[in-house]
């Protein structure tokens, strides 16, 4: 073959190779439409609402491409990939699209967006609870999930009885009453729940006007009881008997005495469930006292500036014992129970200047509570050699004489109520009161007027007493 021929061959078989590489520069050099690979195919799915979701959209094609995310048409991302969170429950549309000059490439997606549901678990777990009235009830609601932004509502009937998580509950009243709860949270899941609370009647309480064992009347004057029912009146029957005899079915019960005696008085009360509850009074019943007297100290106001005793004693407080015997706001505190000496606990008066009706005057009365203690309180003069007797009538009955006993002393004594004491000035010399200047009380005296042995304060060892209303009063015939 020869040279001229050869050169030919080899430039017919290398022109078609350049030819197709110089018009695959030229191709690649002119814009082209995207091309895009997607993460995720087109359609509907679904997921949980604060989920963030990945949307991935690769480019395959060379040259400048822009990219437009959209959530219900609102531009969220201009990457070609997008990891969005879905905050609320609902369906959402979700467009991507790749464009340049040549065109553009796009794909929807319909995104159902569920919320999370909420769990709740309450105390108590039964439905069904029984209680008395007034006994307080305790319901909790512990999110067990779903705990998104969740309102609580407690309820009886259409009155809201409480907004947070938990609830305390009393009724008031006995029967059946229903309390619901109903908790939502932001994705709009509900729980609701209710429970039927049977409130049962409280025991029977009975809280009486007097209730002392005790009760000193006079003659032509009223005595008057209530029976107040604090609880378990439901059926309620009352029924009052005296000295054996009915004599009433009222909450309330009066009489009236024309003559002196004792008495006994029972109160009886029985409701629907058959509790029970009754009390007894002694009533002693005394000569109504006409007899004219001066109020000397009664302690409304205080204490008075001319009463003294052991540093710290005398009191004027609130009557612990308010009742028929002594119905006064205020009394005089006698009270040495921290003290362990042995003592008198004396209330001395000094000066007791002129008033009205002091001259005329022969008894000096004195209102005292002794509740159990073993006490004999006397009176002093503070004269000559200082006189001091017990009392010459006790809550109206002689103590003289013959009748100055121990074992009288316990028969004529009030345990439960206040005892009026009578000093006849007559016994220490005098005739009236004129002459008395300044005396003492001496409540916490043995029987020889000696005073109470060192020792703590015990049950009949109080070393405390109240005192009230003192009195100087004329003795008229027939009144001794």
């Amino acid at each position: 073959m020869n040279r001229y021929l050869l050169c030919f061959l080899l430039l017919s078989a290398l022109l078609p190779l350049s030819c197709k590489k110089a018009t695959a520069e030229r191709e690649s050099a002119e814009p082209q439409q995207p091309q895009v690979r997607f993460g995720r195919e087109a359609g509907s799915f679904s997921v949980t609402v604060d989920e963030a979701i990945v949307f991935e959209a690769v480019i395959l094609s060379s040259g400048p491409v822009s990219c437009e995310w959209k959530v219900d048409g609102e531009k969220v991302a201009s990457t070609p990939s997008m990891r969005y969170p879905f905050k609320a429950v609902g369906t959402y549309a979700v467009s991507f699209r790749a464009y340049n000059a040549v065109g553009e490439v796009s794909r929807d997606w319909t995104v159902q967006v569920n919320g999370i549901p909420l769990v709740i678990s309450f105390t108590p777990e039964e439905e069904s609870l029984s209680c008395v009235m007034k006994e307080t009830l305790a319901f909790k609601a512990t999110v067990r999930g779903g705990d998104k932004g969740v309102e609580h509502r407690w309820s009886l009937a259409e009155e809201v009885l409480s907004t947070t998580a938990e609830l305390q509950y009393t009724p008031q009243t006995a029967g059946t009453t229903v309390i619901s709860y109903k908790g939502t949270n932001t994705d709009g899941f509900s729980v609701t729940r209710s429970w039927t609370v049977v409130a049962g009647e409280l025991p029977l309480e009975i809280e009486l006007s007097n209730p002392s064992a005790q009760i000193v009347g006079r003659v032509g004057e009223a005595i008057s009881l209530t029976a107040t029912v604090l609880n378990g009146g439901a059926g309620i029957v009352h029924a009052w008997t005296l000295d054996g005899a009915a004599d009433g079915s009222e909450a309330s019960w009066t009489h009236t005495f024309e003559a002196t005696g004792v008495h006994t008085l029972r109160y009886e009360a029985v409701n629907a469930k058959q509790e029970r509850f009754s009390h007894d009074w002694t009533l002693y019943i005394q000569k109504a006292d006409t007899r004219p007297s001066y109020l000397y100290a009664d302690f409304e106001n205080g204490l008075p500036s001319n009463f003294t005793g052991n540093a710290g004693a005398l009191k004027v407080i609130a009557n612990p014992h308010h009742g028929l015997g002594n119905p006064s706001a205020k009394v005089l505190s006698d009270d040495m129970h921290s003290s362990t000496s042995s003592t008198s606990g004396y209330v001395q008066i000094n000066p007791i200047a002129s008033f009205e009706g002091k001259a005329e005057s022969s008894v000096i009365r004195v209102k005292i509570w002794l509740g159990k203690a073993a006490y004999y309180p006397y009176l002093q003069l503070i004269r000559d050699s200082n006189p001091r007797h017990l009392p010459s009538r006790i809550n109206g009955s002689d103590f003289t004489g013959g009748n100055r006993t121990q074992a009288h002393w316990e028969e004529l004594i009030l345990r439960d109520d206040w005892n009026v004491l009578e000093y006849d000035i007559r016994e220490y010399g005098l005739t009236t009161c004129a002459d008395v200047v300044q005396l003492q009380l001496r409540p916490f005296s043995k029987w020889n007027g000696n005073n109470i042995d060192a020792g703590a304060a015990s049950e009949t060892n109080p070393r405390l007493v109240y005192y009230d209303d003192i009195e100087f009063v004329i003795n008229t015939s027939g009144n001794e």
